[in-house]
């Protein structure tokens, strides 16, 4: 089960299609990679409007911090 397309289409969660542009927008004085960060530590702690938080809220606990760095930035490629 996906939860997260790549081409655009919404399923349980957004699209990473274009999420580095959208995540620099999302929360003032963040950059991409904070937003990005934060959305998977706490990731119900902002919910992008039309969505419901699903996500295991101690997802960001299981990723090292090289995992963490890199997953943000193979994220940052869509």
């Amino acid at each position: 089960k996906q939860c997260h397309s790549i081409d655009g289409s919404p399923l349980v969660g957004p699209s990473f299609q274009g999420i580095s542009g959208r995540a620099a927008g999302r929360k003032a004085g963040y950059s991409s990679q904070q937003y990005l960060a934060e959305s998977i530590i706490k990731p119900c702690d902002y919910v992008v409007d039309g969505f419901t938080c699903v996500m295991p809220q101690n997802f960001g606990e299981r990723l090292t911090q090289d995992d963490l760095a890199n997953l943000i930035a193979f994220l940052l490629e869509y």
